[in-house]
């Protein structure tokens, strides 16, 4: 990213208080980096504690260890964000799961937690 970019982009997301589902790794580390770059209050969430811990800590963000398919994690993770900034207001629902298989060795268990992480984290976000 250029120097020019950087600047246009500037503080629009200044203290915004934003959860981040998935953001031990990939597009969620991605967008937590990001919107910490642009001021934004970050509550980080993901499955892997150890990986969201350090992305965590690289954007002075917080964090939880969150399955989002699991939905009483869901309040958990929304009172502890708003217990910490005083209020909400935005989720980056980004969480996401890919198995490596062919449709032929993928087991029904395999699918149901694909679909349990796209959907269902989804729908109780």
């Amino acid at each position: 990213m250029t120097e020019e970019t950087n600047t246009m982009i500037g503080d629009r997301a200044a203290d915004k208080v934003v959860i981040i589902t998935g953001a031990g790794s990939g597009l969620g580390k991605a967008d937590a980096i990001r919107l910490a770059h642009e001021g934004a209050r970050l509550m980080l969430t993901d499955i892997n504690g150890d990986a969201v811990e350090e992305v965590a800590d690289s954007c002075g963000a917080r964090f939880l260890v969150q399955d989002v398919a699991v939905e009483s994690s869901w309040p958990e993770v929304v009172e502890a964000t708003v217990s910490a900034f005083g209020r909400l207001d935005a989720l980056v629902n980004n969480a996401g799961i890919a198995s490596v298989a062919t449709i032929e060795s993928t087991s029904t268990e395999q699918w149901r937690k694909t679909l349990a992480v796209h959907l269902d984290g989804t729908f109780f976000g």
